[in-house]
């Protein structure tokens, strides 16, 4: 019995030495040594590529033949990293890579550290812009009707950056009045594209339409002191034509007493003596500022900018060496298109002058559209 059991040990201990000398040791990969990542772009929207180093895998496993050496190093791939294209500097990503057991297995292949843990750095700043600081509006022409257009002076982007939109809702083809507002934004594609390199402060921004000069149509666009620099050129126009009489010709005066009489004018201007002698008692009454509407053709409604002051006094003319006194007139200076400048000046297209039988005639035929009381 005890000769058998010495046999037996020996048989074990012979057979342990065999496979310990017979049997190669695993190939041993650390994926730490064979995995690089590389970080681009910007911090906030940085990438990071990964690459596993096939040559040196290859070079760990010694003889195998090309066959398995190729199925080994095929079999190790990443999986995706997360939130790439978004890292910032500081963010910490995990880098995992994948392999076929079956193929380790069989070559004698282990790997080691397939998840790494990775600190993002080296991600450019992005640097903060103010892209409106190069925006700038243009208005042209004399509100409410005025046109409205943009320029973009820096290199950031382009002015196909833009679009333009008027925040009351209508079409940007209309006319614009002071106190309009606009919003300017940068387009979607636009701003994904700026937010690659830079911090927007702002995607749009609100201008409001300011011109340089308005016309008068109400009250509102005028103060007290405008609506006294208003009335002395009407003022300073009637003291010329209804006190010093200097500039009339024999058809005005023709015209004016064939309104009050119902005289021919055509009689009147070809009467040699015909004129008028003189304005008295001119007095100052009321202003008016708006659009006066008249019908034109095919149904339109003319319409256009005027001032009115309206006098009252009484007017001496002379026809066949015969003198008449007309009382109670009404007298009115009318300037066309009268504009305001942002220093206060008031210009106009033209300024002319009527006489009516009464003020209440003048009013209803002037006063004919939307007009308001100034003075």
């Amino acid at each position: 019995m005890k000769a058998k059991i010495i046999s037996f040990f020996s048989v074990l201990i012979f057979g342990a030495v065999i496979c310990f000398t017979g049997c190669k040791s695993a190939v041993l990969i650390d994926c730490s040594e064979c995995v690089s990542v590389k970080f681009d772009g910007y911090s906030g929207s940085g990438q990071a590529t990964a690459k596993i180093n096939q040559n040196y895998i290859a070079s760990l496993l010694g003889e195998m033949n090309e066959y398995t050496v190729a199925s080994v190093v095929n079999s190790f791939s990443l999986e995706t990293i997360e939130n790439n294209g978004s890292l910032s500097n500081g963010d910490v990503i995990t880098v995992k890579v994948k392999t076929d057991s079956s193929v380790l297995e069989n070559a004698g292949v282990a790997a080691l550290n397939t998840e790494q843990e990775i600190t993002v750095s080296g991600l450019k700043e992005k640097e903060k812009v103010d892209i409106f600081k190069d925006v700038s509006i243009k208005v042209n022409g004399i509100s409410p009707e005025c046109t409205v257009s943009f320029s973009y002076s820096g290199d950031v982007c382009s002015p196909y950056s833009f679009s333009m939109k008027r925040v009351d809702g209508k079409e940007t083809t209309e006319k614009y009045k002071n106190g309009d507002k606009i919003i300017i934004s940068l387009t979607d594609s636009e701003i994904e594209s700026l937010n690659k390199e830079y911090i927007i402060e702002e995607t749009s921004r609100e201008y409001t339409i300011q011109a340089d000069k308005k016309y008068i149509l109400s009250a509102d666009d005028l103060s007290e002191k405008d609506v006294a620099a208003l009335k002395k050129i009407s003022d300073d126009y009637a003291d010329n034509r209804f006190i010093k009489l200097n500039d009339w010709t024999q058809e005005e005066a023709a015209i004016v007493i064939s309104k009050l009489t119902g005289l021919n004018s055509l009689i009147l201007a070809s009467e040699g003596n015909t004129h008028i002698k003189s304005v008295e008692n001119l007095k100052y009454d009321s202003a008016y500022v708006g659009i006066g509407k008249t019908a034109g053709y095919f149904g339109q409604v003319k319409e256009e900018r005027f001032a009115y002051f309206f006098y009252v006094g009484d007017l001496t003319y002379s026809y066949k060496n015969k003198e008449t006194l007309l009382s109670d007139l009404a007298l009115l200076v009318r300037l066309q298109d009268p504009v305001i400048d942002k220093n206060g000046k008031i210009t106009y297209s033209k300024i002319n002058f009527g006489i009516r039988e009464s003020l209440d005639a003048a009013l209803d035929e002037m006063l004919n559209g939307d007009f308001d009381k100034i003075s």
